[in-house]
């Protein structure tokens, strides 16, 4: 069943969304990434540089889901609203697009196998490597990736500060340790750590004695009085803190930074971003948190392969001589597991590879 289409929704609420015309009604600004996904704004002088890829809400992390006042404007969508804006209270999307997935039952028992048309294919000679998202870890206190992968991301586990916007989903400071954020200001006004990605350089598992890459993405309110500072430390039980590097931000807003180091030895490592207006980076240990009431404090904890990429815990078999036989059913009804299908599809889209010249956006299709 079609959930809904661009003119259906967006033209239809009140007040409307989106009011893209792009015969009547362009905005005056090209390029500033103020509409939603499902705009017409594409069609504009700009194109797809109107557009920013998010169907326009958050969940704050308070309350129903099915509320649309626990819901907010993507707040880097809001960032680039102006007096030419063509979304409007754009979390109306996400919060529809919940509500209705979320009526529609259970998860549904696969249907049984057939034999396979050929024989099974030879065994497999390397693991693949993966990238993670990172799950918040109830005793460390911070999102964690336990298994070693190319990337280990905290996804959207640290937006918001202290109380502030999401509110780090209800787990703030997710600091190890003692250190806290500042509730001071608004956010997406001021300082804030957003999320942060560590990544192999090389595209293989990280790894001790590699370089690894911390991705940033933090909201600034200064050039000058900003300043982002990363840390590593190889025990998430007991945190030596050891400082990488500090960078200022290149300019207001949403920004990404990111600063490479090698991997120390230890099997659980963690690196620590800080957010900090003004001050000074601490050098020493025990670690001395900033204190201006603007800052942020997050730290991810990672695993690391020892040197060696792990060989799968079995070989694969070897190809079979004929077409494997039926396989019944046997999992049973798991129940419902309904997931928060506007996060999986904003996802989606982010990894999807979008091409502009075919002036097209993806239709949304979901089954009853």
């Amino acid at each position: 069943m079609q959930l809904f289409s661009r003119p259906a929704f967006l033209f239809t609420s009140k007040p409307v969304i989106d009011t893209c015309d792009p015969v009547a009604n362009c905005p005056a600004t090209a390029g500033n990434k103020w509409s939603t996904i499902m705009s017409y704004c594409d069609l504009c002088t700009g194109g797809f540089s109107n557009i920013m890829y998010t169907f326009g809400g958050i969940y704050d992390g308070s309350g129903s889901k099915s509320d649309l006042a626990n819901w907010l404007d993507k707040p880097e969508l809001v960032a680039n609203f102006d007096s030419t804006h063509r979304s409007i209270d754009a979390r109306r999307v996400s919060h529809v697009m919940y509500s209705h997935v979320s009526t529609r039952g259970s998860c549904v028992i696969p249907p049984p196998l057939g034999p396979t048309a050929k024989p099974t294919p030879s065994p497999t000679n390397t693991p693949t490597v993966q990238s993670t998202f990172a799950v918040y870890d109830s005793t460390l206190k911070v999102p964690k990736c336990t298994v070693a992968a190319k990337s280990c991301s905290s996804g959207i586990l640290l937006e918001g500060v202290g109380s502030l916007g999401p509110a780090e989903q209800g787990n703030a400071p997710n600091t190890l340790g003692t250190c806290t954020d500042g509730n001071s200001g608004t956010y997406h006004s001021d300082e804030s750590v957003d999320a942060v990605k560590v990544s192999s350089t090389d595209g293989g598992l990280l790894t001790v004695g590699k370089t690894a890459e911390i991705e940033a993405t933090v909201y600034a309110y200064s050039t000058t009085e900003d300043f982002v500072d990363f840390y590593y430390a190889t025990n998430p039980s007991s945190p030596a803190w050891t400082r990488i590097g500090t960078v200022s931000p290149p300019g207001t807003g949403v920004q990404t930074i990111k600063m490479q180091y090698t991997l120390p030895s230890g099997s659980s490592q963690a690196v620590r971003v800080v957010m900090r207006y003004n001050g000074s980076a601490s050098a020493s240990n025990p670690f001395a948190c900033p204190s201006s009431g603007y800052d942020d404090i997050d730290d991810i904890v990672f695993a690391v392969s020892g040197g060696v990429t792990p060989a799968t815990p079995n070989p694969t078999f070897s190809p079979t001589k004929k077409p494997t036989e039926t396989v019944s059913r046997i999992r049973p009804h798991y129940g419902d597991c309904l997931v928060d299908a506007v996060l999986i599809i904003q996802v989606l889209f982010a990894m999807t590879a979008h091409n502009p010249s075919t002036n097209q956006k993806a239709s949304i299709i979901l089954a009853n």
